[in-house]
Order: structure tokens, then C-alpha cells, then sequence
């Protein structure tokens, strides 16, 4: 996932719509684990 930030982020490289879309429809935990861990730093409070 970081580097998929990287190609997002940084304007130098091309972003392949093929890639976004294999990244999403494979990396769904990485996402929700993501999610839940920002959900529960936020719920912290």
C-alpha cells in the first residue's frame, strides 16, 4: 500500500487505471484495517 500511496502522491509517475483498480478489488483488508484502526484512535478521545 505504500507504494501505491507513492503513485498517487508524487505527479512524476502515471497513474495506471488498471493498477488503482487491482490494488482496491485485492488490498480490501489492508483498507478496512486501516479504517479500523483510525476509527478507534478516533474514538479514543
Amino acid at each position: 500500500m505504500a507504494r501505491f500511496r507513492n503513485r498517487i502522491v508524487h505527479p512524476y509517475w502515471e497513474i495506471d487505471d488498471s493498477a488503482v483498480f487491482d490494488i482496491l478489488a485485492n488490498s480490501l483488508d489492508d483498507i478496512r484495517e486501516f479504517i479500523s484502526i483510525v476509527a478507534a484512535y478516533c474514538l479514543k478521545g
